[in-house]
């Protein structure tokens, strides 16, 4: 990967709190019953150390977040909070959401040279591994394809070539997600990614 040094801060509590307090306004917003407690406080907690830049954060800033957990845990309204917040607060660490099963469908209808559209910035790409078949397969021109395997060797050649962070939300753990995608992009998600689970209660809205 490209050698650059992520500069790091140490937030004060005034701040921390104010920004504590942010995501949990925003959360309400995004999720009529969002709520922070012992399952996922930790968590948040991280996740603002994370795009802020703090240096207590135990995650490694220079890679992505792939983040899983079983079916409702609140893994993508984390990162619509956090979208938020960084749209407005903090540009250098936005990015932008897309669904994977709306890549697949999209490259089903119009080909594979739709990818470009998701080459040049940092993106979370939702629901990894449910597109496609139980293969993540997507049949585009007639043609078994493996849509996201092909993004993410994509997003990997980004990351090695200019520090381009991926993140991902998915049902499905690291060891788990060979089954789809192969060995070769497993290896390239421990360099790419902070794995992390989150679990706790079913917090669908």
């Amino acid at each position: 990967m490209i050698n650059k040094e992520t500069f790091l801060i140490k937030l004060s509590e005034e701040i921390f709190g104010k920004i504590f307090e942010l995501v949990n306004d925003i959360g309400k917003k995004v999720c009529k019953g969002f709520i922070l407690d012992v399952d996922n406080t930790e968590f948040y907690i991280q996740l603002i150390y994370y795009f802020f830049q703090d240096k207590s954060c135990i995650w490694d800033h220079d890679k992505g977040l792939y983040i899983h957990g079983k079916l409702g845990r609140g893994k993508d309204i984390a990162m619509r909070i956090f979208k938020e917040i960084t749209g407005t607060n903090l540009r250098r660490n936005s990015f932008a959401i897309q669904n994977c099963i709306s890549i697949a469908n999209e490259c089903a209808s119009d080909g594979l040279g739709i990818l470009k559209n998701y080459r040049n910035k940092p993106y979370l790409f939702s629901e990894l591994a449910n597109e496609g078949n139980e293969n993540s397969m997507v049949n585009v021109y007639g043609m078994p394809t493996n849509v996201m395997e092909n993004l993410l060797m994509q997003r990997y050649d980004l990351f090695q070539s200019s520090g381009v962070r991926t993140h991902i939300t998915s049902n499905f753990k690291y060891d788990e997600i060979k089954k789809n995608y192969g060995l070769r992009l497993e290896s390239r998600f421990k360099e790419m990614f902070n794995e992390i689970e989150l679990t706790g209660i079913d917090r669908r809205c």
